[in-house]
């Protein structure tokens, strides 16, 4: 059978067109299905079990063919009218435009019945017209009606519609990929439609016994009725040739049915599995699979938008204050939680004479340098950037997630920060940022401080952010505004430091109780210059 995968149709539609497709290819291939297998099915049985002679056999099948032509002619003329607007949304398609809703409601409709109605036609051409038309022609020529006749046109004609209903729907799969964008199969359907679990039983007893059951049926009925077994030799012959054909034509056209609707789905998931969202799929069919595939591309769009906000989100706010907002947790509770947190505290300085004597787009690119890598020191440590306030930021440790020996992870980030600076600085100069070097001097000034705090939302219904307040956050904002004093870029609590591992704590000098504005006892103070 030849390559009727997605694939393979789509290649063949875009080459040919699609309204070309619809109105050349497929009624060709209507007519190898209505008028070969068909033929070959009804002689060939007639013959063997009535021992036609080959002058009757050649007269029915000139019958048949004069019969044939005209048939199918009017068929197809009446099929492809009565398909106009689907035949016209196609050609709009084809020149890049956009068909009215009308239209295109039409054209979906057509699409949907096209198979219905192709199959219609063949079970009553080959179960009734063209017996009755051989029969009446031998009677006219004075011959013999075979008397397998009616009862080989009645099986050739259900056999033929189910091969075409199958065959048009695999057919037509790149006519609905292209009139079913963005639209839910699911409401345009004809007023009887084979379900998926119609064709599970379709593949059930067209792959299965029933072929030996009927085989075995014939071939009594032929003993008993022809009075010897000489016919059972050939009428055997024909059935074994003929069940295998036919079991193999429906095993291929019931894969295209089921099996490859479900691997473009599992292929769909695997993609969605390995956060792929980009992909979507065409929707090939208005039965469960077409309403699976419309509601993946419906996921996959939803999963596109929440990363898309999600990366907006980002941009924003923090990654951890992210996801706690996303999933709602305990950490964003309207009352905030009690926690230990290190809060940091870093100034830009001299940022104020930058912004002075630089060009505004200059400053931006400093601003924009400097936050992105000091975001990047907190965040590698574990940190949560609360806020940016110009060329200051505010970041806490251990909120709104757990983090072990926050205090060491604050110390580290600190480090990472001013060795950062130095070497941001250095390609501020080579890029002609920093204009008067010798009168702009930069620096990271930073306040780190260990203590208790609220965590959670601040603001209102309209709008919030997460925020940590407390006495602890205060200090931290004063021991930064230090550094001026002192001439230092670390000034760290006594609690800090009493948490931070040793390699860290030695690092750092003692400078002494210093008094803090807005407390009324002083703070251990420990720098680092």
């Amino acid at each position: 059978m030849p390559d009727l995968s997605p694939e393979a149709l789509r290649l063949i539609s875009e080459q040919h067109g699609l309204a070309a497709y619809a109105e050349r290819l497929l009624p060709r291939a209507g007519l190898l299905i209505s008028g070969l297998l068909p033929s070959s099915l009804l002689f060939g049985y007639v013959a063997v079990t009535d021992g036609l002679d080959l002058r009757t056999l050649l007269a029915a099948l000139l019958v048949l063919a004069v019969a044939f032509a005209a048939v199918a002619g009017l068929m197809i003329r009446y099929l492809l009218a009565w398909a106009r607007p689907m035949r016209v949304c196609l050609r709009d398609r084809d020149a890049g435009r956009e068909s009215s809703p009308e239209l295109l409601e039409a054209a979906r409709r057509v699409a949907v019945r096209l198979p219905y109605r192709a199959a219609s036609g063949s079970l009553l051409s080959w179960s009734v017209l063209y017996p009755a038309l051989i029969s009446w022609a031998l009677e006219q020529a004075g011959g013999t009606v075979p008397g397998n006749l009616a009862w080989g046109g009645l099986v050739t004609g259900t056999l033929t519609s189910l091969t075409a209903l199958l065959t048009y729907e695999i057919l037509l799969k790149p006519v609905y990929a292209a009139l079913f964008i963005g639209e839910d199969p699911s409401s345009h359907r004809a007023w009887w439609m084979l379900s998926v679990r119609g064709r599970v039983l379709m593949a059930f007893v067209f792959t299965g016994p029933i072929w030996l059951i009927v085989t075995l049926a014939l071939l009594s009925f032929q003993l008993v009725h022809a009075n010897g077994v000489g016919g059972l030799l050939p009428l055997g012959a024909y059935m074994l040739s003929v069940s295998a054909l036919l079991c193999a034509l429906f095993a291929a056209l019931i894969r295209h049915q089921l099996t490859v609707p479900l691997e473009r789905l599992l292929t769909g998931l695997a993609r969605i599995d390995a956060d792929d969202y980009d992909g979507s799929l065409s929707i090939e069919s208005n039965d469960r699979f077409g309403q699976l595939a419309y509601q993946y591309n419906h996921m996959a769009a939803s999963l596109r938008e929440r990363r898309r906000l999600r990366q907006a989100l980002d941009a924003y706010v923090s990654p951890e204050v992210a996801e706690f907002a996303i999933r709602g947790t305990r950490g964003l509770m309207p009352h905030g939680e009690r926690r230990e947190v290190t809060v940091l505290f870093a100034d830009l300085q001299g940022f104020s004479t930058l912004a002075e004597q630089s060009e505004a787009t200059d400053v931006v690119a400093v601003l924009n340098h400097y936050a992105e890598q000091m975001c990047r020191c907190i965040a590698d440590e574990g940190g949560c950037v609360i806020e940016l306030l110009g060329d200051g930021i505010l970041a806490v440790f251990n909120a709104p997630g757990d983090l072990p020996d926050h205090a060491s992870a604050a110390g580290r980030a600190a480090q990472s920060m001013v060795t950062s600076m130095e070497t941001l600085t250095q390609q501020w100069r080579a890029l002609g940022l920093l204009r008067q070097p010798d009168r702009i001097a930069l620096s990271i000034r930073i306040g780190i401080n260990t203590g208790g705090v609220i965590a959670g939302n601040l603001g209102g219904r309209e709008r919030m952010k997460f925020a940590v307040v407390g006495d602890a956050v205060n200090v931290a904002a004063r021991l930064e505004a230090l550094n001026k004093e002192l001439g230092t870029r670390l000034c760290v609590s006594d609690e800090a430091r009493r948490q931070m591992s040793a390699d860290l704590a030695e690092l750092l000098s003692l400078h002494g109780d210093m008094p803090v504005k807005g407390r009324l006892r002083p703070v251990r103070v420990w720098t680092r210059a």
